[in-house]
């Protein structure tokens, strides 16, 4: 039996029913779906995940100090550590915001990074985020064994960073 997702009204309202306040600003980047980001709130990931937002927000320049912060949140003891799968999927969406906010003047994942996620449309262009986004698909399939995690994080720093650049080289 095939049942709809909830409006985000509904979802958003059931959330607070049940007093899940973290699970309602997870809310938009899963999607919309309610029971995805309970889980998410109960997994201890949701200060780690904060801390890779922050750092798309406002990245740097420097595409090994970009990297270095990114490892920190997959060193993290006990379950509070994003798995590389993780922090990729944070940045592939992260990614195709801006082109959503840059092609279409609207997001559906960062609403509470608007102003971010605007100045980072605004100095990118489409076809540097394009060719990101393409990059971490294709990146996301060696996410689970890396043979060098830290040169993988670098190499995706710097292909985020030549992106909202506006196609200009990230300085390391």
């Amino acid at each position: 039996m095939k049942l709809p997702k909830p409006s985000l009204a509904e979802a958003s309202a059931w959330l607070t029913g049940m007093g899940e306040k973290e699970a309602l600003e997870l809310l938009p980047w899963v999607g919309g779906a309610p029971l995805r980001a309970l889980a998410e709130s109960q997994s201890g990931r949701t200060a780690a995940f904060n801390a890779v937002v922050a750092s798309l927000a406002e990245p740097g320049s420097d595409p090994l100090s970009l990297a270095a912060r990114w490892e920190l949140q997959l060193q993290l003891k006990d379950e509070a550590a994003l798995s590389m799968e993780s922090l990729i999927g944070v940045v592939h969406k992260w990614v195709l915001e801006l082109v959503e906010r840059k092609l279409a003047s609207r997001g559906r994942y960062f609403t509470d990074r608007s102003r971010a996620i605007d100045k980072l449309a605004g100095q990118a262009t489409v076809g540097g985020l394009i060719r990101c986004y393409n990059d971490l698909v294709k990146m996301r399939g060696l996410a689970s064994h890396p043979l060098n995690p830290r040169l993988y994080l670098e190499e995706l720093a710097e292909r985020y960073l030549r992106a909202i650049s506006g196609g200009r080289e990230a300085r390391g």
